[in-house]
């Protein structure tokens, strides 16, 4: 049977943390997420939570009707976007976005002491009970500062501007100063700023004229100097040189040209005379309307001649004729061809002249570029330096004069969107909030503290409550009948057990404590418990009866010698019994009694004396040679012994046993007494079978 206690152990060591361990037993330390367990402590610490929440509630009444009133109002300012600039280069809207930052700045001018202090000054809060009663200017700035809030409405430009006081029309009158205290700030602000601006700009400007005008002066020395001169179209060096290279090219062309007119009116002359006219008129004709008249008549004749010695023969009239007219043609052509190449000799003499003349007019005018262009570096130097101080200029002269514009025109881009009204309802204190919220803090405080209660000392109640503080099964719930109710205590047992309900209850303490089958030894049980008055020996004579009944042959051990209940409870007197067994006076075989109706065989406790050295005796080895004698004869026994709080009884008899069953009484027990008095009880807790719970009567007396 402690091998059966030994696996519910294994399984509960595996599940759970450990608070300590003896003889392999585990109790949680830390309890595990239970549902169960929770609803079950909440419920049991109903009362507690129910007082916890009724008290935190009337402290949250009471705080309500004692508080002063709160009126609190509140007033709405756009930042932006920016307005219409008139002063830009193109008016139109000033859609610029404003990041966050600069929101969030605005936020904290709004907050400053100087917007606020100008408010304080405004409404006279210095003598103000609600802010400054002894007249403290400073005093008010910072109590006004902790009664208003700014903040930002969401991502939009708006601000809005909350102050609480204790009277509605003030918050509002309070509120809307804020508002317009924070616009006049920016008004003056931006025209201070202008005024800075153009002032410095004013200095500025004159420093700025006078690098100008010297810089220009610089320029024009220069040119004058250097001699340079220059159009609207760049230098005139540079502009000769164009045209005259212009003027080359066309005059190179015509060169050409006329030397190879020259050339080719010679090349005629030469072919006429050293070869005939004939053939030098007709394979190269100059460019002449007369040579071409002439060259006309002249083949004109040719063909005729021609014509006429085919049909007349050379000595007509006619060919000698044409022959004397060709003749004075080719005299005629000669001449006009010597003029032609008299002529192109001119004109060729005419373009090598201008050629000539323009080339060393280019030449000159290079030469007269080269020099300007050495010049023209440090004039270029000074020509942008005088551009930079002029642009310069002018930009600033262009700023001056829109600050100044700007400081008679102080614009705001600033404007109130919704003035402050008076409040008609209070802002605090909120009833409704503050009474669900001291509710919700009561209840929580008491559940809260029946969780805690429950988890370090609680009254055990049902099963579930054996499983989560001891880690064991509960194996039965047992009904037990008050003592008041029965007048013969041994009478009181056999009703007891005649109950179904209580039958049924510990059978599952039975099948878990079951002796092993024939053949095999037998089971010794011991049924112990913390405190007295728990019902441990009444659930220790309902076992053993239920073994008997079961046909267990089984004896039942009264081991309690400071107050042996069960040997008075049977009503049998018997001269000897446990004590005298262990101490060497009597025997088993003459001390064991038997009842008749139930079967149970019955080892009273004795004739011990106050029981001082019982733990003792039982440690000796008469107990262990009682115990093998015993399982000898019987399949079960069972031992009641002495509560764990006055006894060691229990722990003397550890070694002997096969298992155990502890005994608690419902909502009498307490859960950290039994922890406790299970403390070093390594050799007892490692054979807890599991726990059985003794119910009865709340405050009843009941047997031990």
């Amino acid at each position: 049977m402690a091998s059966g206690g030994n696996n519910s152990e294994g399984q509960t060591s595996a599940t759970q943390p450990a608070l300590w361990q003896h003889g392999g037993v585990t109790v949680p330390a830390v309890r595990p997420l239970d549902i169960g367990w929770i609803l079950r402590a909440l419920w049991r610490g109903r009362w507690v939570t129910a007082i916890c929440g009724l008290t935190c509630l009337m402290l949250g009444l009471s705080y309500i009707l004692l508080a002063p009133r709160l009126y609190t109002a509140s007033t709405s300012i756009l930042i932006g976007p920016r307005p219409v600039d008139v002063f830009a280069d193109a008016v139109q809207p000033g859609n610029d976005p404003m990041d966050m930052p600069f929101i969030d700045s605005q936020v904290e001018v709004l907050k400053s002491s100087r917007v606020l202090g100008r408010v304080a000054a405004a409404e006279r809060l210095a003598g103000d009970p609600e802010f400054s009663p002894e007249g403290d200017e400073a005093a008010a700035v910072r109590k006004l500062k902790s009664k208003t809030e700014v903040r930002r409405a969401g991502l939009t430009y708006v601000v809005l501007a909350a102050v609480t006081t204790q009277d509605p029309q003030k918050s509002a009158r309070i509120a809307n100063a804020i508002a317009k205290s924070f616009l006049d700030d920016n008004v003056n602000a931006r025209s201070t700023l202008a005024q800075l601006a153009a002032n410095w700009l004013q200095s500025r400007v004159d420093t700025l004229r006078g690098l100008a005008i010297s810089a220009d002066a610089r320029v024009q020395a220069y040119r004058a100097d250097n001699n340079i001169v220059s159009s609207g179209k760049g230098l005139i060096t540079d502009q000769k040189i164009t045209e005259l290279t212009t003027k080359l090219i066309e005059a190179r062309a015509r060169l050409a040209d006329s030397t190879a007119r020259a050339s080719r009116i010679k090349l005629v002359l030469e072919r006429v005379d050293e070869s005939s006219f004939d053939h030098a008129v007709l394979s190269d004709q100059p460019a002449s309307d007369v040579i071409s008249g002439l060259r006309a008549d002249y083949l004109s004749n040719k063909l005729r001649i021609d014509e006429l010695l085919k049909s007349s023969g050379p000595q007509h009239q006619s060919i000698v004729k044409l022959k004397a007219e060709n003749q004075a043609l080719e005299e005629s052509m000669r001449a006009e061809l010597q003029r032609v190449a008299d002529s192109y000799d001119g004109d060729l003499e005419v373009a090598e002249a201008r050629y000539a003349s323009l080339q060393k007019s280019l030449d000159q005018a290079v030469r007269d570029a080269n020099i300007s262009a050495t010049a023209q570096v440090q004039l270029r130097d000074l020509e942008r330096e005088a551009e930079s101080y002029r642009a310069i200029y002018q930009m600033s002269l262009l700023r001056l004069q829109e600050a100044t514009q700007r400081e008679t025109f102080p614009i705001n881009e600033y404007r109130i969107i919704a003035d402050a009204e008076p409040p008609v309802s209070k802002s605090w204190p909120l009833t409704l909030p503050i009474l669900g919220l001291a509710l919700a803090a009561g209840v929580a405080l008491g559940a809260l503290l029946s969780l805690l209660r429950a988890q370090w000392n609680v009254r055990i109640a049902t099963s579930a409550d054996v499983e989560d503080y001891f880690g064991q099964q509960c194996l039965g719930v047992v009904a037990l009948l008050p003592a008041h109710k029965v007048a013969n205590p041994a009478e009181g047992m056999m009703q007891q057990m005649q109950n179904p309900e209580a039958v049924a209850q510990l059978r599952k303490a039975r099948l878990a404590l079951q002796p092993p089958g024939s053949g095999r030894t037998s089971s010794v049980i011991c049924v112990a418990s913390t405190n007295r008055g728990e019902g441990r020996s009444t659930v220790a004579w309902a076992l053993a009866r239920g073994f008997a009944a079961s046909a267990r042959r089984t004896v039942l051990i009264d081991a309690d010698f400071r107050k042996p209940d069960l040997t008075r409870f049977t009503g049998r007197e018997a001269d000897a019994g446990l004590f005298e067994i262990l101490m060497g006076t009597a025997t088993a075989a003459g001390a064991v009694l038997e009842d008749e109706r139930s079967h149970v065989h019955f080892l009273p406790a004795g004739q011990a004396t106050g029981g001082s050295n019982s733990s003792i005796v039982l440690e000796g080895r008469q107990a262990g040679e009682l115990l093998a004698a015993l399982r000898q004869d019987y399949d079960v026994i069972v031992i009641d012994t002495g509560p764990l709080s006055d006894s060691s009884d229990a722990l003397a008899l550890a070694p002997h046993l096969d298992s155990c069953l502890y005994v608690v009484r419902r909502l009498h027990t307490w859960s950290r007494q039994v922890k406790q008095a299970l403390q070093g009880a390594d050799g007892l807790e490692g054979r807890i079978a599991g726990y059985v719970i003794a119910n009865c009567g709340l405050g009843q007396k009941v047997w031990n």
